[in-house]
């Protein structure tokens, strides 16, 4: 038997969702246990277990379950299973796990991407009953970690990498497989066999939005940061309309509410809307164009913070899916890049820019047998290891098509040492392209 914990907020679009992919992608008897908050009354009668006792904290709500599930059940065997509301299998998650089970006793999202997060997350998680009371698991935050600026965080998940980490327990981390990205964070796909949508109930600024958004203020003209602090000071209501100009959290917030619902209504008139985002088919363009656009910006905020907007990457990435893109990078890396050179390109997977004519080019981040890593780096230092050992291998040039330009501006130290160290071959609208110096020639 599989238990499935789940919690639905004030919103009930996900709840037939969800039960029907359920349904769909777990071939063995299933219960699902849910908190429904704010919900209307009927969906009950959907779940093998409801509550709607109005309790905070997600994390309780989580262990409230699972206690419940392990009070129940003698089979110590049953896989206990979080989900969060608006996550749901997009593949058959019974063999994959059982794979997975073999050799670690637990498996969750990790979302490495969202400012370098490494504990378990609840957005899926599975383990079993026995697993799960042996170690007393806990979703509560707590446990702290550095993000990529380098501040100390917790989350949901954080004591129970606590746990996993005193016991000396491996678990398997489930990471983002998204060939296009609409969002950094939100709207990802995890081991190709997860959605989870990721700003379904909450405020939709993640940890990430808010590092960029810090960066972009600290870049504003002098006059527009006294004004936004002061502003700061005064009810928000008053000087909704004076603080908004200066402010890219607010507008950050209205273009992923926007995208939000747009990619909300795709799910639910496409049964294989995941296949736009692993890049097998284009998505709609309402869609597309939501992402180039944006939301529409006030002409302050976009003379002050224009630059860095264009270039975020929850804007532009989607561009690597058009053939446009693919082919003036092309072009350019051809023109530019002597016959037999090596490239390593950051392609976020797309075979289609390793076609330049004769020259190597491979995928970066990579793994082992040469495919794209899958993921994003977690700081500079972890770009930096993985760019010199393939310079190792004998990479000669890095590139960064336009919508990966994103990076040059979020791993700063990476960027740094890139200037520092190696110098720019070219740079105009299609792309940047360091030439990288021999490992011999680096200064000690």
């Amino acid at each position: 038997m599989i238990h499935i914990i789940t919690v639905h907020w004030r919103d009930d679009r996900w709840v037939d969702i969800q039960l029907e992919y359920l349904r769909r992608h777990i071939c063995e008897p299933f219960r699902v246990y849910a908190f429904l908050n704010s919900l209307p009354a009927d969906h009950r009668s959907k779940y093998y277990y409801s509550s709607t006792e109005e309790i905070k904290s997600h994390a309780i709500k989580l262990n409230l379950l699972a206690d419940m599930v392990a009070l129940q059940t003698t089979e110590r065997s049953d896989w206990l299973l979080f989900l969060d509301g608006d996550a749901f299998p997009i593949g058959d998650v019974v063999p994959y796990a059982q794979g997975i089970l073999k050799n670690c006793p637990l498996l969750a999202i990790q979302r490495r991407e969202n400012g370098g997060d490494i504990q378990p997350h609840p957005s899926f998680c599975l383990t079993t009953v026995g697993f799960w009371k042996e170690i007393a698991g806990d979703w509560n935050e707590g446990f702290t970690w550095h993000d990529q600026a380098g501040q100390q965080v917790t989350d949901v998940g954080g004591n129970l990498l606590r746990i996993l980490n005193n016991n000396g327990i491996p678990w398997h981390p489930m990471l983002r497989t998204n060939r296009v990205d609409l969002h950094p964070v939100w709207f990802g796909i995890y081991d190709n066999v997860i959605y989870h949508h990721g700003a379904g109930f909450r405020r939709p600024l993640a940890r990430i939005d808010v590092l960029h958004g810090k960066n972009e203020i600290a870049a504003l003209p002098l006059r527009h940061r006294l004004y936004r602090r002061l502003y700061s000071a005064l009810p928000q209501r008053l000087v909704w309309c004076l603080k908004k100009p200066y402010n890219p959290f607010l507008w950050r917030a209205e273009q992923n509410t926007e995208l939000s619902k747009q990619v909300f209504q795709f799910i639910a008139s496409d049964a294989h809307f995941y296949r736009s985002f692993q890049g097998s088919i284009p998505f709609p363009a309402i869609i597309e164009s939501t992402v180039l656009a944006g939301v529409p910006l006030t002409r302050a905020h976009a003379r002050s913070a224009g630059a860095a907007s264009a270039n975020m990457q929850g804007k532009t990435e989607l561009r690597l899916s058009s053939e446009l893109g693919v082919t003036q990078f092309c072009r350019v890396a051809h023109s530019v890049l002597p016959p037999a050179a090596t490239v390593a390109i950051v392609s976020k997977g797309d075979d289609r820019l390793l076609n330049l004519q004769g020259r190597r080019a491979w995928h970066f981040p990579q793994s082992d047998d040469g495919k794209y890593l899958g993921y994003h780096p977690a700081d500079s230092s972890e770009a930096i290891t993985n760019l010199n050992r393939l310079r190792a291998r004998g990479a000669e040039y890095l590139a960064f098509p336009d919508p990966s330009r994103w990076w040059l501006d979020h791993y700063l130290e990476f960027r740094q040492y890139l200037d520092a160290e190696h110098s720019v071959l070219w740079r105009d609208e299609t792309c940047t392209i360091y030439e990288l110096k021999p490992p011999a020639e680096l200064l000690p």
